[in-house]
């Protein structure tokens, strides 16, 4: 039986990220409904690891405006759910409420977790969900391509995933989330299949996210200067590559991760192919 393919995304001082490579048009054109949740959290319940949240709890970078937008352009494709003015209780609450937005729609399908800094291509999603059928599974596991900014890669067990692949696929037939990290569904995600498709994902390539995390992660104190004075190296030809993830965080729980941060050549990070917008309906799949 065909299934229709649900995306849900938490998105937070998104601005400069819907637009990049395309990310929000090329979501809108791969999935049947993608559900957005705008807005910060407390650091409650999966992320209480979190610090207390620098504020302001409500997008103020256009990003709010950019989903609305997006949202009356293609009503019957996208859903956005606006963070309330105190902030969401947790990032459990943010992924429920998606939940609860999606159900809704017409099941079973499958289900997406996709990160407003993770770029998927058409392609792979659909790769994905024929080899997580063929395999008998349940949710599916990726491994990715981390990039610390546009020289500089994170690979092994931080950043890549190889330590905890990151769960982005499910067979879904309505059921909640138990926890957002690491997502796992209520009852349980099933039979969990690693998955060869790799995804491209932006969590420090922009400053300004770097800086944000430093604010609000824990572990992060000396994050951003050292993250600038890696990007001053890779950009000045300097040596030492590849270097350990301690010379992003420093020592700490990092300093025994076998992560390794590789400098590419200049450009590496390739800008896909202009895509034309999404048709005004989508016929089910």
């Amino acid at each position: 039986m065909s299934r229709p393919r649900y995306a849900f995304t938490l998105a937070y001082q998104a601005g400069h990220l819907l637009p990049f490579r395309d990310f929000a048009r090329r979501l809108v054109a791969a999935v049947d409904r993608w559900v957005v949740v705008e807005g910060a959290a407390h650091p409650r319940g999966s992320t209480a690891w979190c610090r207390p949240h620098p504020g302001p709890w409500q997008s103020d970078d256009g990003t709010r405006r950019a989903l609305l937008r997006l949202q009356a352009q293609h009503p019957e494709r996208v859903t956005v759910i606006l963070g309330p003015v105190g902030g969401w209780p947790g990032k459990d609450e943010m992924v429920r409420a998606a939940v609860d937005a999606l159900r809704r729609e017409a099941l079973p399908a499958y289900l997406w977790q996709v990160d407003a800094d993770e770029h998927w291509t058409a392609e792979d999603l659909t790769a994905a969900e024929q080899q997580l059928e063929a395999a008998g599974g349940d949710c599916g596991e990726f491994l990715c391509d981390y990039f610390l900014g546009p020289q500089l890669r994170a690979m092994g067990e931080w950043g890549e995933g190889t330590a905890l692949p990151y769960r982005r696929l499910w067979r879904w037939a309505g059921e909640q989330f138990a926890r957002h990290e690491p997502p796992e569904l209520v009852g349980g995600n099933g039979r969990t299949v690693r998955l060869p498709q790799r995804f491209a994902h932006f969590a420090y390539y922009f400053e300004r996210d770097v800086a944000f995390k430093a604010r609000y992660y824990g572990g992060h104190d000396r994050v951003l200067e050292h993250w600038r004075r890696l990007q001053a190296d890779a950009a000045g030809g300097r040596g030492g590559w590849p270097r350990p993830i301690s010379a992003l965080f420093g020592g700490g729980r990092f300093a025994k991760s076998r992560t390794v941060i590789e400098r590419l050549p200049p450009a590496a990070v390739s800008l896909p192919d202009a895509v034309p917008d999404p048709p005004a309906h989508r016929q089910p799949r």
